[in-house]
């Protein structure tokens, strides 16, 4: 699944870097039509298991990938860039990397203590929450980046496009987190409202979350696009949100169970938003 996704993700920002948005928007459809239809063919084979949804991802992952990579000629071996050139891009894909590692953190490492912490059932209830909101958050924030990254990197006036960015999630933002809420009744409900419950508390939390989520990562986008300076505060905060996101979630998983990693993870976004807007004047 990670190979398969890899190539997927790597060849999809090829496009967009390559500015073939239509190949890139093809292959986005592609991927999720041939991922509904390996899934429900998937359940013959495997039943209702995981294994069902997991084979479903690495074929369709794999194959959307591999087309757009040949697609974009990456099949095709060309000359090795300049020394310089590549001096370059290895620094800023190690601050990319490190960023990435940040993000684990601050996504990823809350699973991994609640399982340390909590019992089974409250792991489970955790993840169905976490997917009706920061999954589809975390997915929104990615489509947002592909369009708003370029732009702004190609921006001569990004103040003025923070300026008009910072306004707009202003006024929308609380309907963002409203939609969230609407979209954790609607998927609890199909998993099992029984199994999962709707605690108004949780719902709240999470939705709030996804939505700081969704700010930041947009205005971030618009401060990122720097060039390398930028990357390295990327790397910076990315790190420096994981630590917080860590710290928080121990202090505050064995205290308020499932509530507590949704209450970390609002934090460490407000945090972020706090640093963005405290140091966006060197940036823009």
């Amino acid at each position: 699944y990670a190979l398969a996704s890899g190539a997927f993700m790597l060849a999809s920002g090829m496009q967009q870097a390559a500015g073939s948005f239509g190949k890139r928007g093809l292959g986005e459809i592609a991927f999720s039509a041939a991922l509904a239809a390996l899934f429900f063919a998937g359940l013959g084979v495997f039943g209702r298991s995981y294994e069902a949804m997991a084979w479903a991802y690495i074929l369709s992952f794999g194959g959307a990938g591999l087309v757009l990579l040949l697609n974009s000629g990456a099949a095709r071996p060309g000359p090795l860039p300049a020394r310089e050139t590549l001096a370059a891009l290895v620094q800023y894909s190690a601050y990319s990397f490190g960023a990435g590692v940040g993000s684990f953190l601050v996504l990823n490492v809350q699973g991994l203590l609640l399982n340390a912490y909590l019992p089974p059932e409250a792991v489970g209830k955790y993840a169905a929450y976490y997917a009706a909101t920061i999954g589809i958050a975390a997915y929104l924030s990615y489509a947002v980046g592909t369009v708003l990254f370029p732009k702004a990197a190609a921006s001569a006036n990004r103040r003025r496009l923070w300026e008009l960015s910072a306004a707009g999630w202003a006024r929308i933002a609380p309907a963002a987190a409203l939609l969230l809420v609407g979209a954790e009744f609607a998927i609890l409900t199909l998993m099992g409202r029984h199994q999962y419950g709707m605690e108004p508390r949780l719902m709240l939390l999470f939705a709030a979350g996804g939505a700081a989520m969704m700010v930041y990562s947009s205005l971030a986008q618009i401060i990122f696009s720097e060039g390398v300076k930028a990357a390295r505060l990327s790397l910076a905060m990315a790190l420096g949100g994981g630590a917080v996101n860590v710290a928080a979630c121990l202090l505050l998983i064995p205290v308020l169970k499932v509530a507590g990693a949704a209450l970390a993870l609002l934090l460490t976004y407000l945090c972020l938003l706090v640093w963005l807007f405290r140091i966006k004047e060197d940036y823009l």
